[in-house]
């Protein structure tokens, strides 16, 4: 019968076996940015640019919401992609769209604990345009990084962050209506409605299964 000593002395020979091997490979690892670093410092710079560029632009897509709000003759709505991601228009008669985390309580309602269940309200009035203003909240509400205390008039492009909820507001005032170049209205004219002409990157099966 193996002796139990010999057993936990081997185990503990194969744990520092593997350490040491993890060590080496950070050496080497070590070594090698400090052989590029001499070389070439200008070629490290650009690699480590290139993957904080990329984890800032993943980032951003991850968590791009927003708030648009649009003014036409038909009427005043807000058009946001902050409920289930869904891009989805909300028409309120009284122009006021709260913002929380109480359904019963909000129009926009968010799952975000940092939210009041009634944190704040964007409205809009007439001949103005739209205003936020924070309802009392407890961990207060945001725009360009900048706490707000009173009735803020939003801007286009404007920044805001309400609890761990962060979105761009966008103003849509302005319709016009626009007519195809004639080239391109003969070319959609001859594909027709039943014989569109898809991008290279779309095939008919993926318009089928969209």
């Amino acid at each position: 019968m193996p002796n139990p000593c010999f057993l936990s002395n081997a185990s503990d020979v194969r744990l520092s076996a593997q350490e040491s091997r993890k060590i080496q490979e950070r050496l080497e690892l070590f070594e090698l940015f400090s052989t590029i670093y001499n070389s070439n410092r200008a070629l490290l710079d650009d690699i480590l640019d290139l993957a904080n560029s990329e984890d800032r632009l993943l980032a951003r897509l991850e968590l791009f919401h927003y708030i648009q709000g649009v003014v036409l003759k038909e009427g005043i709505c807000i058009v946001t992609n902050l409920l289930n991601g869904k891009t989805g228009a909300l028409h309120q008669a009284s122009h006021i769209w709260t913002i929380g985390r109480n359904p019963r309580q909000t129009v926009i309602a968010l799952d975000d604990k940092r939210l009041s269940r009634c944190h704040a309200a964007v409205q809009y009035i007439s001949k103005q345009g739209f205003w936020l203003s924070d309802l009392d909240s407890h961990n207060g509400s945001f725009v360009n990084g900048e706490r707000i205390h009173q009735r803020y008039w939003l801007s286009d492009g404007d920044r805001i962050r309400l609890g761990n909820t962060t979105f761009s507001f966008f103003i849509c005032n302005d319709f016009k209506a626009v007519t195809l170049p004639k080239a391109q209205y003969d070319q959609a004219s001859k594909d027709g409605p039943d014989n569109p002409t898809l991008p290279s990157n779309i095939g008919a099966n993926d318009v089928l299964n969209h």
